[in-house]
């Protein structure tokens, strides 16, 4: 199974937990799988028409896998997802 790796100011919404895996064959019904066993999270994965949220960056296997990719991208089961909410401010 893929893993969702859960950065810590989301974990509360994940029962504090810091990895959660996924049994999916790609990227959007992993996210998917992530936000129907944890609704709270599912606000920061994606919009009310489940488009993927721009906030929320996403890597799979440190690589960052832009927007447009990231509905079609295929999981192996070794695969490692990283959740990176973006960070604004001055």
């Amino acid at each position: 199974m893929a893993k969702v790796l859960i950065p810590s100011g989301l974990r509360h919404l994940t029962q504090q937990q810091s990895m959660v895996a996924v049994d999916s064959t790609d990227l959007f019904a992993a996210l998917k799988q992530l936000g129907q066993r944890f609704p709270d999270i599912k606000p920061y994965l994606f919009d009310e028409n489940e488009n993927y949220n721009p906030a929320m960056g996403i890597f799979v296997n440190d690589k960052m896998i832009p927007i447009p990719q990231q509905s079609q991208f295929k999981l192996t089961t070794t695969d490692h997802i990283a959740l990176v909410p973006a960070i604004a401010g001055g």
